[in-house]
């Protein structure tokens, strides 16, 4: 959460280390803070890591998302919208 900024009037992760150690700030687009705004205080997460690992049953397991499992989570959801090749 510490990485979830307000900057120049836009949301964005800050600090985002990625290929090569390079390190972007990636923006969030207003639609996406709103609906983090709602989800946020649902899930009872205030501080650490927004989008964690959960079991088959619900469970929350210790960890952040693996790129795997966001892959997965995005060629489903790309599936349901007609949108996978």
């Amino acid at each position: 959460m510490n990485d979830l900024q307000r900057r120049e009037e836009h949301w964005a992760i800050v600090d985002m280390v990625g290929k090569a150690g390079h390190v972007h700030t990636v923006p969030i687009p207003d639609w996406v803070q709103k609906e983090l705004e709602n989800w946020l205080p649902a899930t009872g997460i205030d501080r650490g890591t927004i989008f964690r690992r959960v079991s088959k049953m619900g469970k929350p397991l210790a960890g952040p998302l693996t790129p795997k499992a966001v892959w997965h989570i995005v060629k489903e959801s790309a599936r349901r919208i007609g949108r996978q090749s």
